[in-house]
C-alpha cells in the first residue's frame, strides 16, 4: 500500500513493504562504507622503481651459491688460500641473503621500516663485497705469482717439482678459474646493492623531505 502526500511543488510517496517481501529483506541489509582505494606512498613508489624484488631475488641466489661453494671449499680444499681461510664466501654469503630478503620485503609490504632496513643492509654487504673483491684480487695475484717464481727456481728442487705439478694440473685451474668466477659475481652483486641502496636512500630523503613540508 502507497501513500501520496504532497508538500509544495514535491510529491512524497510512502510504501509500507511487508516483511516477506523481497526489497524489504534488500534495505534491511546493513551497507558497509565504501572503503577508499589504497594508495601507494610516493617514497615507495620511487624505492619500487629500482625492481628491488628482481634485484632482491638475484642476490639471495648469488649467496646461496657462495655459502653452498664456501661450505665445499672448506671441506675439499687442503691449500692454505686467502679467500678460503678467511671465510670469505661466508661473511658475504650470509648479508646478501639477508639484504635480499629486506629487499623483497620492502616492496611487497611497502613499509618505510623496511626500506630503511634494505638500505641499511645492502650497505653492510656492499662494503663485504668489496672487502671480498680485494681479497680474491690478491688471492688470485699470489697463486699467479707464485707459479712463475717457482718457475724461476731449479729444477732439481723437490720443492720446485712438486709445485710445478701442481700448477700445471687441473686442481689449479679449478681453484684459479672458480676465484675468477667469484670475483665475477662480486662485481655483480656490489653492481645490485649499489642500485638498490641508492634507490633506498632517494626514497627516505624523499620521505624527510615531505615530513618537513
Amino acid at each position: 500500500m502507497a501513500n501520496v502526500s504532497e508538500t509544495g511543488n514535491i510529491q512524497v510517496v510512502t510504501e509500507v513493504l511487508s516483511q516477506s517481501d523481497p526489497r524489504a529483506v534488500q534495505l534491511s541489509r546493513p551497507t558497509r562504507p565504501s572503503q577508499e582505494k589504497y594508495q601507494t606512498p610516493e617514497t615507495i613508489k620511487t624505492f619500487n622503481k629500482g625492481q628491488p624484488v628482481a634485484l632482491g631475488s638475484i642476490q639471495i641466489l648469488l649467496g646461496l651459491v657462495h655459502l653452498f661453494f664456501g661450505i665445499t671449499f672448506a671441506i675439499a680444499n687442503t691449500l692454505p688460500i686467502l679467500t678460503i681461510s678467511s671465510g670469505v664466501c661466508f661473511w658475504t654469503g650470509i648479508p646478501l641473503l639477508i639484504s635480499g630478503s629486506l629487499s623483497v620485503a620492502a616492496e611487497k609490504r611497502e613499509k618505510l621500516v623496511l626500506v630503511k632496513a634494505s638500505l641499511g643492509s645492502n650497505l653492510l654487504s656492499l662494503v663485504a663485497g668489496l672487502v671480498a673483491v680485494i681479497l680474491f684480487a690478491v688471492t688470485m695475484t699470489e697463486i699467479g705469482q707464485m707459479c712463475i717464481s717457482r718457475a724461476d727456481a731449479e729444477e732439481n728442487n723437490d720443492t720446485y717439482r712438486n709445485w710445478y705439478k701442481w700448477c700445471d694440473s687441473s686442481p689449479f685451474a679449478l681453484t684459479y678459474g672458480l676465484n675468477g668466477l667469484f670475483l665475477a659475481f662480486l662485481l655483480l652483486e656490489i653492481a645490485t646493492e649499489a642500485s638498490i641502496a641508492a634507490f633506498a636512500w632517494k626514497a627516505l630523503r624523499q620521505a624527510k623531505y615531505t615530513q618537513i613540508l
